[in-house]
């Protein structure tokens, strides 16, 4: 089960008591997410008019982005390596992912609509903002047999993605332009066996990855005054003449941050701890806080508070409160109240296996 399927462990079914389905379940998986989902609410609380007036925003905000998409989609396809596809895990894809993308397709379009005066417009073909992930991560599932069995899979998708940049016909219909940009991050996830990952949780590897963050963070905030505004190239959204650039340096670009984003998300993953703490729960509540998160940034853009932002401590709170958000989103009472928007039971429109 991949990456933001997983549920709480206090929603698993079990036999057992729930504290005893706790103790089993490994807390490392969940601080990670926790950690990439809260990069994620930082990401898009950084509005391009605080990194005008903050240049460290900027480098913050390029530093981040350099790997923690690539970090979710590797951790997603690490927790789907399956190499055929169930009857089960189908109903999954469309009760865990396909159902919340409709629920929230529809609530953000219809916030949009409050917002500017204008008519509810649901674009279900043009994924809207956030909600791109849903999408990609069903393409990704559904592509999942097929490259996993193959010869290589991980320099197919390499491949795949590159040749993807030069087609102008892959556009953003249904994400269908991260998927292929994206899709080696997600194959070289599910080809890395899980002891490899246990290996990133040493002492010396832990201690390089948090060098090798260290390093990265330095070379942005030298060199991020060179980028205009959001990298384009960042967002894999694009193919290489949208970029305005040839096919050789659209190629050894994506390449370079195929490289870059690779070796900065096993990084991140050698730091995260292990141990379970009381946040390790928000982390298991990931997609709470991803679907929802988007409501709290737009209503605070919208008010115009992010404007105010205009200094290096003015961003450490952004940061504390951009933390704040991710916990409270992911948090029990949250979780409750939304769950029937997040997680809808759908037995009533698929077949009981």
């Amino acid at each position: 089960m991949s990456l933001l399927l997983q549920r709480p462990a206090t929603t698993a079914r079990s036999t057992r008591p729930a504290a005893a389905a706790k103790a089993t379940r490994d807390p490392w998986p969940d601080n990670v997410k926790l950690v990439l989902v809260g990069l994620v609410v930082l990401g898009h609380t950084l509005s391009r008019g605080i990194q005008q007036s903050v240049p460290s925003a900027h480098a913050l905000y390029l530093f981040v982005y350099l790997f923690h998409i690539p970090a979710f989609v590797f951790l997603a396809g690490h927790f789907a390596r399956a190499r055929q596809l169930s009857p089960r895990s189908l109903q999954t894809l469309v009760s865990r992912l396909l159902a919340p993308y409709l629920i929230f397709t529809v609530l953000y379009a219809v916030c949009r609509a409050l917002v500017t005066g204008h008519h509810v417009r649901v674009d279900l073909v043009d994924p809207w903002w956030l909600l791109w992930f849903l999408p990609a991560l069903a393409g990704w599932r559904l592509l999942a047999p097929i490259l996993l069995n193959l010869r290589a899979p991980v320099t197919i998708a390499v491949a795949v993605g590159l040749g993807a940049g030069m087609l102008e016909r892959v556009g953003s219909a249904f994400t269908l332009a991260r998927i292929v940009a994206l899709l080696p991050f997600f194959v070289f996830g599910a080809m890395t066996p899980p002891s490899w990952l246990r290996l990133l949780r040493t002492r010396e590897l832990r201690v390089a990855g948090a060098a090798v963050l260290a390093l990265a963070a330095v070379a942005v905030l030298v060199l991020h005054s060179r980028v205009d505004g959001a990298w384009a190239p960042l967002f894999w959204n694009d193919d290489y003449a949208a970029l305005h650039v040839g096919p050789v340096q659209g190629v050894l670009t994506r390449l370079a941050l195929y490289a870059v984003g690779a070796l900065l998300t096993l990084s991140v993953l050698a730091v995260v701890p292990g141990r379970r703490g009381w946040w390790t729960a928000v982390g298991a509540a990931s997609l709470y806080v991803y679907l929802l998160h988007g409501f709290v940034v737009r209503a605070v853009a919208h008010r115009g508070l992010l404007h105010h932002v205009t200094s290096w401590p003015a961003v450490a709170l952004v940061v504390g409160a951009a933390v704040a958000l991710t916990l409270a989103l992911g948090s029990a009472p949250v979780r409750r109240l939304t769950r029937p928007l997040v997680e809808p039971r759908l037995g009533w429109l698929l077949r009981r296996l």
